[in-house]
């Protein structure tokens, strides 16, 4: 049992997270159920409420992969069936990926850097969308930020058994999840490449192995239905360039931020050619991961994505 001055000091140290965690899921709840339930939630919530091996089922015709649906079944035994019930588990989900993001970026650059991610998060208008849909995204976006912990805790301690094998089933939940999360652990690799750390690169693979092995066992022809699906699929029209400026004005929520967003972009790269000699010198390995990372997500996620959805829907 803790001691009163144990859990004042558990409060002073891990106080100001519940604090984040509390003020962002208010934000998040705000008018939470003002708009009724549209098609894409009400798929999700009929598909919920079947038995697990019946979602299961669902999930091998349908685009979607299962683990959101089973997550929400579970939560609608617990909390009913309404619009405030279902869209709440995404605003605990996104809540809690501005935690971990902020505690992360505290721990590894700095409490600054960490206040201003933290406002920029809160303040996003596609996350707070997303944070109150009922739908799998900010599942997404949270099994994403474990990844990372993890993956973190990997660098530092790359042949630890457990963090393999958690890497290794989180990649896993992540794409059957939604199967565009692939991109992540993608992403990561080349990181790791980039950096050239090869007991950190050995272990990942360790990890993508698994999660590889387990999906092989148990998803193996519906990955092959998919990708046939997506070769005969086809656009009505095609992508433009348009819709990507489009997506790229939404996400930052209109002209002045998009305008600015890219500012910093190019800021930020004049910065990192001109100092790449002295910049990684005073950041840990675990810093540099996350700033090479953030930093490639950034610039060629979306252009990639765009590029591969303009030659299939699927």
């Amino acid at each position: 049992m803790l001691s009163k001055p144990s859990i004042i000091q558990f409060f002073k140290q891990r106080g100001i997270y519940f604090l984040i965690f509390g003020c962002l899921l208010i934000l998040h709840s705000i008018d939470i159920a003002r708009y009724s339930i549209w098609f894409d939630e009400c798929f999700s919530i009929f598909n919920a409420q079947r038995p697990w091996m019946e979602i299961i089922g669902v999930s091998k015709w349908d685009i979607n992969p299962p683990v959101y649906n089973e997550v929400l079944g579970l939560w609608e035994k617990l909390g009913g069936i309404s619009a405030f019930n279902v869209r709440f588990l995404s605003a605990i989900f996104m809540s809690a990926v501005g935690v971990l993001m902020f505690h992360t970026i505290r721990k590894h650059f700095n409490s600054y850097q960490a206040w201003i991610a933290l406002i920029l998060f809160a303040c996003s208008n596609i996350l707070h969308y997303y944070a109150q849909e009922a739908r799998v995204y900010a599942l997404v976006l949270f099994l994403c930020q474990l990844s990372l912990i993890v993956l973190i805790r990997q660098i530092n301690n790359p042949f630890k058994p457990i963090w393999i094998i958690l890497q290794g089933l989180i990649i896993y939940l992540l794409f059957m999840s939604h199967y565009i999360t692939i991109f992540f652990p993608m992403l990561c690799f080349i990181s790791l490449l980039i950096l050239w750390r090869k007991k950190m690169l050995f272990s990942y693979m360790l990890s993508g192995l698994l999660m590889l092995a387990i999906l092989a066992l148990t998803w193996f022809k519906r990955i092959k239905d998919i990708i046939v699906e997506g070769q005969r699929a086809s656009w009505l029209g095609p992508p433009k360039i348009s819709d990507l400026k489009q997506f790229y004005l939404n996400y930052y929520n209109g002209i002045f931020m998009g305008v600015f967003a890219v500012l910093i972009t190019i800021i930020f790269i004049v910065i990192l050619i001109k100092k790449r000699k002295t910049l990684f010198v005073n950041l840990s390995v675990p810093a540099r991961f996350i700033l090479l990372l953030s930093t490639l997500a950034a610039l060629f996620m979306i252009p990639v994505a765009y590029l591969l959805s303009a030659k299939s829907p699927m």
